[in-house]
Formats: C-alpha cells, structure tokens, sequence
C-alpha cells in the first residue's frame, strides 16, 4: 500500500559549476557538498535526503516548521558549513550552491519521494534567473528561490525574523513549469556597497558571508 501524502518542506540544491575543471575539482566539489549538507542538517535529523551526483533532495517532515526550514536551516546552518569550507578553499574550490525551497503534499518512500513540491523546487532550482543571478554575483554562495507559497506564507508575514524587501520576485518557466519564484542571494553587495559607508545609527546589519562566525545570526533577516 502507497504512503499517504503529507505536508513537506522541500528542498533541492546543485552544485554552481561543478563540470569544469576535471574530475579531481568535481570529485573534491561532490565530497564537501555532502560534508556541508551533513553539518546542516545534525539539528534537524531525520531528515530524507536523496543525492543525484552533484545536487541533492531533501524533504523535512511535517513536524518542522517550513519557517525553520527556510529560516534556520538554508539561511544559518548551510550558509555557515558553506562558509567555513570554503574559506580554506582556493578560488578554483569554491563551493556555491543554488537552493530551492517549497512546500506541499509529498509522498516519501524511501528511497523514493514524489509530488508536486518536489517537481516545483526542481524547476526553481533550474530557472534561468537564478543562475544569471548567481553569475553577476561571483562571490556569493548560496543562491536562494523560494516559491510563491513559500514566500506568501511564510516570508511576507517575517516569520523568525525573515525580511520580505531581501527577496525579489522573478519569472520561472522551465520544462513543464511556468509560474514565478522569489530570489535572494544571502549576503549580496551592490557594485559599490564595499566603499560605502554605513552610519552608526543604521538599523540594518550588513553581514559578509566569508568573514561570519556567529552562529545565531540569520541571513534573510533584517536586524534592529
């Protein structure tokens, strides 16, 4: 008898990248991806968790919060494993990853998984849009797209502390999917906010991805 469906967070990452520069760099660049998904995901286990080479499915069950799947795990754990690997790591090794997220009714057998969500935050993951971001951005890590039902409910009401103006909505069509995504590239810098200067009284933190070492610091999240 087939599982029942039930609510799940979804989420899927690949790899930026990872077919150039010869089998020792992809070799390299497989092995600590799956050594930051492994330090990620410690708070959260069990968690399913499927890898196809260079990406990878993860689908956290119902009992946790899509908000701290967004919140805590994309925007704290992941991008603070991603953080400390490469920053041992030369420019060549540098590990970035694209990372969808959604949410639905997703049946999971291991070691299969199947739903709508799960085909949604595939395509999101692919969207053009997000790897051109990801390309007119070299220095960041991480890539984030949410779905519209992600970010209706989750992100636009701040749940934990999440900022609604850090993400901007774009169109995605891809295979069988036409609809739209939210983007947000954690830790991004205008071309000249590096020679800006930031007032004392400013409200808002701005936090560089390669040099934080805090670890109760969200990205996404607007601090007072």
């Amino acid at each position: 008898m087939a599982s029942p469906a039930c609510p799940h967070t979804i989420v899927t990452t690949d790899i930026v990248g990872s077919s150039g520069g010869g089998r020792a760099r992809q070799a390299y660049l497989d092995e600590v991806h799956d050594r930051v998904l492994a330090t990620a995901l410690a708070p959260f286990a069990p968690v399913f968790d499927r890898r196809d080479g260079d990406s990878a499915t993860l689908a956290f069950a119902p009992d946790v919060a899509p908000a701290r799947v967004l919140a805590d795990f994309a925007l704290r754990e992941l991008v603070l494993a991603l953080s400390t690997v490469n920053a041992v790591a030369n420019a060549e090794h540098q590990l970035r990853l694209r990372v969808a997220v959604d949410h639905g009714q997703t049946v999971v057998e291991r070691p299969h998984i199947s739903g709508a969500a799960l085909t949604r935050a595939a395509r999101l993951r692919d969207a053009p849009e997000l790897r051109a971001a990801m390309t007119g951005h070299p220095g960041v890590q991480i890539g984030l797209i949410v779905s519209d039902t992600v970010f209706e409910t989750i992100v636009r009401s701040g749940e934990r502390g999440l900022d609604a103006g850090l993400f901007r909505q774009v169109p995605v069509a891809v295979k069988d999917f036409s609809g739209s995504g939210w983007i947000h590239l954690p830790g991004e810098r205008e071309p000249d906010a590096a020679s800006s200067t930031v007032p004392a009284s400013a409200t808002e933190v701005i936090i560089n991805v390669g040099t934080l070492h805090a670890r109760d610091s969200v990205f996404g999240v607007r601090h007072a």
